[in-house]
């Protein structure tokens, strides 16, 4: 029998959160918001990190929207810290050896995707994937 999975990139396939929490404390410290890291990646992993933004925003009196938008240049310039969640590659290739196949979703812009899965993961362990109109 064959079966097909459906993967979330996102702590499934890779870890972002070496690349989103350094980018978050560097936009909350140009808005002299100082939160430590370890806050950051509780409050990011808890909810997301336009919901971050918002509440930063409305205890600053800031624009969420200014803040999502340093961030995502931040975040966009630290894709190398991005990496493959250990085994992940394994269990797609082993899926794909029994004749399954593997999906992925995210909720991230396309380039993350067209970077970072050809960069740890060969391209026949992914059957296809799509791109959900949201990001943070």
């Amino acid at each position: 029998m064959k079966f097909s999975f459906i993967w979330d990139m996102d702590g499934t396939l890779v870890d972002s959160y070496p690349s989103i929490v350094p980018s978050v404390k560097t936009v909350c410290e140009a808005y002299g918001a100082d939160y430590d890291q370890e806050f950051i990646h509780d409050s990011v992993i808890h909810t997301s990190v336009g919901d971050f933004f918002r509440k930063m925003a409305k205890e600053y009196g800031l624009n969420p929207e200014e803040l999502t938008g340093r961030f995502n240049h931040l975040n966009d310039t630290n894709i190398d810290s991005i990496l493959p969640i250990p085994h992940a590659e394994e269990t797609l290739k082993l899926l794909c050896e029994k004749g399954h196949q593997n999906f992925v979703i995210m909720i991230w812009p396309r380039q993350f995707f067209v970077f970072l899965l050809p960069r740890y993961y060969s391209h026949f362990l992914l059957s296809s994937y799509c791109i959900l109109n949201y990001f943070y």
